[in-house]
């Protein structure tokens, strides 16, 4: 994906002794930001060049642990690539963002660039993919986690689910109202916190349709499952039929049929009474009852970044 660079800007400080300073970015949109931070000040190699943190009393993101490296002349430390930061969903955008700049620093080089507008997928979304992936999930190219839709259930890390943790709880809470949970309770919140399973949609050989009911169509529910791969006719699925015979004076005859077997009784006069048996046809195998299907690989997104 291309980035977008928002800042590239060399500030000046005078920061009193111990005594950090702060540079207030302000105008941030995106839910990814990328950060550089360099200088000529020279402090051993272990020491962070800027830590990111944000308003509306969200906890300090810190830049994941970085490499600097020292140039002479001038010395320099750097980053040695940029930190990715994810902000949290609860900060609405445009955000300010505050770069806190240890003492020692008098002139930092701030680089900020952000992700072009990405949607995270909804927590229950279905993606259908071309390929296979492990029954212990998928990592798309964003980071974001997707369970493959073949069953198997969700839970708390201390539940005996199948696929369990903390990055799952979204997904679990958007399934509550309309999937089974052992034991289910009042809220998802409950037996989440209760450590209750809850099972996961299982598309195996089946094929999605949507929920509600189209003119001359029956109603179906979300999560419902119907229908079969195979069935076998029933009496009352045959169409009406017959099967037609005839017979005549001095003689006697069957049409259509084969393999049959009859007797004939002759009565007084002119009259006589036949009584037969038709061979039986057919073996009562089910037949195939799909349409014309292309396989593919289902996953559900969990809505949260996570790398099994």
């Amino acid at each position: 994906m291309s980035w977008s660079q928002f800042l590239d800007q060399t500030y000046t400080l005078a920061p009193s002794p111990l005594v950090d300073s702060l540079i207030q970015v302000d105008g941030l949109t995106r839910r990814q930001v990328a950060i550089r931070a360099s200088s000529p000040s020279a402090r051993p190699s272990w020491r962070l060049a800027a830590r990111l943190t944000f308003e509306q009393e969200i906890p300090e993101i810190e830049s994941e642990p970085s490499t600097f490296t020292a140039e002479t002349p001038p010395l320099r430390i750097e980053l040695e690539r940029n930190s990715l930061i994810e902000v949290p969903l609860t900060l609405t955008p445009p955000y300010r963002a505050f770069f806190r700049v240890p003492y020692w620093f008098t002139e930092l080089r701030l680089e900020i660039w952000q992700a072009p507008l990405l949607l995270a997928p909804l927590p229950g979304e279905f993606k259908d993919l071309a390929f296979n992936v492990g029954s212990s999930g998928w990592t798309d190219d964003n980071g974001y986690y997707w369970i493959v839709a073949a069953g198997g259930t969700i839970g708390n890390s201390g539940s005996s689910a199948t696929f369990k943790g903390l990055h799952l709880e979204r997904l679990y809470k958007a399934l509550w109202p309309h999937y089974p949970v052992v034991s289910k309770g009042s809220s998802a919140s409950s037996d989440w916190n209760a450590g209750k399973a809850l099972t996961l949609p299982d598309l195996r050989g089946r094929t999605r349709i949507t929920a509600g009911q189209g003119s001359g169509l029956t109603n179906r529910a979300i999560a419902q499952t119907l229908g079969a791969e195979t069935h076998s006719l029933t009496t009352a699925e045959m169409p009406s039929h017959n099967h037609p015979g005839a017979s005549g004076a001095g003689a006697f005859f069957m049409s259509p049929g084969s393999g049959g077997s009859f007797t004939v009784s002759t009565l007084a006069g002119s009259q006589h009474r036949t009584a037969s048996n038709t061979g039986n046809a057919g073996s009562g195998q089910p037949h195939n009852n799909m349409q014309p299907s292309f396989v593919a690989c289902t996953v559900i997104a969990t809505g949260e970044r996570y790398n099994p």
